[in-house]
């Protein structure tokens, strides 16, 4: 994730760098907007399980899990002109549907002089669902020609988790941050077409109660990286 920063740092760079009279068009943008958008998202989550106990004593057990899912959903927001070609837009994103992280399952190890695993130490498993995240956004954007214009975006945001199975405790809801990079295209009679790839990084979760011992915990860093394609409408 450095890395994606670095790269997004560097664009901010050359976006600020495009203030020439001859990339004239960030007019064109200002306003308010709304659109609604399809996506490809890619959700994961690397993680730990400890504090169960097993035959040689408290272990701790690292998974990955992951899924792909199709969702679509709005957004609104604003554009305001800053020069000739450079423009800021504020504004929000939701998204409808869920993205199923998939099914967390750890098995304990036995000793060697133990050839059955007790029933406190058997094989615990949970399905985690991120469901209908939305997100609060700045984009700066550089209007390449009188009706292009490529943009960063920094958003902040939020999503329901959710957790079935081998588990007693309820975890918080996410939160965390959107980087993308995309391009916008407008038509003059209003109508655009956007095209956005980022991910979105989630702060730590943390779950207890895994299984039948209320202090086994599962905790994890989900990442959604998407591609999204958006139509609609400056007003």
């Amino acid at each position: 994730m450095k890395s994606l920063k670095k790269i997004i740092c560097a664009y901010t760079f050359v976006l600020l760098g495009f203030t020439s009279p001859v990339l004239a068009g960030s007019a064109d943008f200002a306003g308010i907007y709304a659109a609604v958008h399809a996506s490809f998202n890619g959700a994961s989550m690397s993680g730990t399980h400890s504090g169960g106990s097993t035959v040689d004593g408290n272990e701790v057990t690292q998974g990955n899990i992951g899924t792909f899912a199709p969702i679509g959903g709005w957004e609104a927001g604003f554009s305001l002109p800053l020069g000739e070609s450079f423009f800021v837009s504020a504004g929000t994103k939701r998204v409808q549907g869920s993205a199923r992280l998939g099914d967390w399952r750890t098995t304990p190890s036995t000793s060697s002089d133990e050839e059955q695993v007790t029933e406190a130490n058997r094989s615990e498993s949970l399905t985690l669902t991120v469901s209908d995240p939305h997100e609060w956004y700045i984009q700066p954007s550089v209007s390449l020609f009188d009706n292009s214009a490529i943009f960063l975006k920094y958003g902040r945001v939020y999503a329901d988790l959710t957790a079935k199975g081998s588990v007693t405790g309820s975890p918080a809801n996410l939160k965390g941050d959107t980087y993308a990079i995309g391009t916008t295209t407008i038509a003059s009679n209003g109508i655009f077409i956007k095209t956005e790839a980022g991910a979105s990084v989630y702060e730590n979760m943390s779950i207890v109660g895994i299984g039948s011992n209320a202090n086994a915990r599962v905790e994890g860093d989900p990442i959604v990286a998407y591609g999204s394609v958006s139509v609609g409408y400056k007003f």
